[in-house]
């Protein structure tokens, strides 16, 4: 079989964002809202409550309607897709209810609710046997969640550990796929930005700066688009869950 993972069509870059969006988004909300719920009780530049709750809310909102759009696609009741929204609506209802009564046991619960919830998305959905089986990617929801953690309660520690992490992921793929030059534009724009927003975390110069949080924020945002790239969707390839194989494209035509 030709290997189709190092030079790859560009052309599919904007297909592959354009079909998964909704999924992206749902990924990346559910790490900022993690985030935002553990550095507010360890100390974060972040501290404002109604932004906070409404913040979690509104990715609750959102994931429900994922799930709905992709319910045949998923089996949503019969897979993963429903284990998925009662982990978010469990975690959002412990982080409510912390985040309003101050209840450090309240807290400790979310906190572990909200990384299981990490880990589940990570391990929902795994490449299908004919793909490159990408073992690691910086842009696991997991990783992008501890190091918001760490970005935003100010652990240099921490941040420079997952950061170096992150990094030698996104090292490893801009090389391994530098034959698609526009998208290796990209991964050294998601590079610099981790750099220049850790910088400032480290030394301190213009931290805390809505700016800088702003750029650290799309650099994971980016990586989290690079993640789906990186494993090529496309109508060839399938998804599989730890239920069923299914061909998500496919779906899609047969539901519209």
């Amino acid at each position: 079989m030709k290997d189709q993972t190092v030079n790859r069509d560009y052309n599919k870059f904007p297909v592959i964002l354009l079909r998964y969006w909704s999924l992206i988004l749902m990924c990346f909300l559910s790490s900022c809202s993690v985030a935002l719920l553990i550095s507010y009780f360890t100390g974060s530049i972040v501290n404002e409550i109604r932004f906070i709750l409404f913040f979690m809310i509104s990715t609750g909102i959102f994931s429900l309607l994922h799930s709905l759009k992709y319910r045949k696609s998923f089996s949503l009741f019969a897979s993963d897709g429903i284990r998925s929204l009662l982990l978010q609506i469990i975690f959002i209802g412990l982080s409510i209810t912390a985040i309003l009564s101050g209840s450090t046991g309240f807290f400790i619960c979310a906190s572990v609710a909200g990384l299981i919830l990490l880990f589940f998305i990570d391990n929902s959905f795994s490449p299908g046997p004919e793909r490159t089986k990408l073992f690691f990617h910086g842009g696991q929801t997991i990783l992008t969640g501890l190091l918001m953690i760490s970005f935003l309660s100010m652990l240099m520690i921490p941040f420079l550990f997952i950061s170096v992490i992150k990094l030698v992921s996104g090292i490893y793929y801009l090389l391994k796929f530098k034959a698609d030059s526009n998208v290796s534009g990209l991964r050294f724009l998601r590079i610099m930005l981790l750099l220049i927003s850790g910088s400032c975390l480290l030394t301190r110069i213009a931290y805390p700066d809505y700016l800088i949080t702003f750029l650290f924020f799309c650099g994971e945002l980016i990586e989290r688009i690079l993640f789906y790239y990186d494993y090529d969707f496309d109508s060839e390839n399938s998804f599989t869950d730890n239920s069923s194989s299914i061909k998500i494209a496919d779906n899609e035509k047969e539901g519209s």
